[in-house]
């Protein structure tokens, strides 16, 4: 299964002025266009790549009773149900319904839950791609049906969200592996080795998380000098990974892991060897809160996972509505909870109620 250590966002439905310039990328040719930006860029924010260019979310767009389809890659843990809850919300809010796929983690079901969401004559697609390249094929066939479509993180690469999207929207993966590695070096000794987990089959954020982490932990001064895989995306597998981890680098000082799961399991593991290893673990759910508060794991970079959800709608719907879209990066920076800020960063459920005035 697949808790994509990834996603995304917080930040909420504030609105923001029109920008004067975005872009809509469509198999590969850009456009420029006036509408449908909250026009604010990021600034001063450790982006190595195009994100840094962005601007943050789209505003508020015009109420309709549309319908639109969310492609979600699984909704088996917290970040994806979060963002699959938060998507309906937003929908409503603006007037809307959403019809909903879940896609288990398998990339082939993926591709058949977009035909179904086709086929029911959505006005526009959400789709948090789990390999954005398979879909090339059944997002033309969306194309040819006049079905607009926005990603969620569909490619970090480059400034072409990739054959088939007409826009995406990034959850700040870049920022999450420069936060996880600011804190390894708070808390370790300069030119310390450290570790990473990944998961065990690629995903393309998880893969630039971790490349983007490894850049940073050696801006640091840190050494990143081993890399294993969790097999199973849960507690479980991020044991097994550390085990792994400890027997190809026993000196190691610290672990930056893709996920919680990954970061709580892999205290059980050192543990059991009598080690005291820093480790710092990524989304920022539930999970995170109670693996920092009982000492388990050191911190966690928080995902904006509401903020995210509630933009990739805004998208959708002006894009429904004719209006050209352009990349956007989450509305909120990633977050860092450690023993010191885990009170004042509220919780994907706090930030649900305080939007919608709903909880979880």
């Amino acid at each position: 299964m697949l808790a994509l250590a990834l996603v995304v966002a917080a930040c909420g439905s504030s609105g923001g002025s029109s920008s004067s310039t975005e872009t809509e990328t469509t198999g590969g040719t850009e456009t420029t266009s006036g509408s449908g930006s909250g026009g604010e860029t990021v600034a001063n924010v450790p982006f190595t790549g195009f994100e840094k260019n962005l601007p943050k979310c789209y505003s508020e767009p015009t109420k309709e009773p549309l319908t639109i389809g969310y492609a979600s890659p699984t909704l088996v843990n917290e970040a994806t149900a979060t963002e699959a809850k938060v998507i309906k919300l937003e929908a409503e809010r603006l007037g809307g319904t959403v019809i909903m796929e879940d896609a288990g983690g398998e990339p082939d079901k993926q591709v058949s839950d977009l035909q179904r969401l086709i086929s029911r004559g959505v006005k526009a697609l959400i789709v948090f791609p789990l390999d954005a390249k398979a879909l090339g094929p059944v997002l033309g066939q969306a194309k040819k049906a006049g079905i607009p479509v926005i990603g969620i993180t569909a490619n970090n690469e480059g400034p072409n969200p990739g054959p088939g999207f007409n826009s995406q929207v990034l959850e700040r993966a870049g920022e999450a592996g420069y936060v996880q590695a600011k804190k390894m070096a708070e808390l370790v000794p300069k030119g310390s080795e450290i570790g990473q987990i990944n998961l065990a089959f690629p995903v393309a954020v998880i893969e630039y998380l971790i490349a983007q982490g490894k850049h940073w932990a050696e801006e640091f001064g840190l050494k990143p000098v081993a890399l294993t895989s969790n097999p199973n995306d849960e507690i479980a597998g991020g044991e097994t990974a550390m085990t792994g981890l400890l027997g190809q680098a026993p000196n190691i000082a610290g672990v930056m892991a893709y996920n919680d799961e990954s970061a709580t399991g892999a205290y059980a593991a050192a543990r059991q060897q009598g080690k005291k290893v820093a480790l710092i673990g990524n989304n920022g759910g539930a999970l995170a809160y109670t693996s920092i508060e009982s000492g388990k794991i050191d911190a966690s970079a928080q995902y904006q996972v509401v903020g995210i959800a509630s933009c990739a709608v805004k998208g959708a719907f002006d894009l429904a509505q004719g209006k050209k879209v352009p990349q956007a990066v989450a509305p909120s920076e990633v977050k860092l909870l450690d023993k010191e800020t885990i009170a004042e960063v509220p919780s994907w459920e706090e930030q649900i109620k305080e939007q919608f005035g709903k909880s979880e």
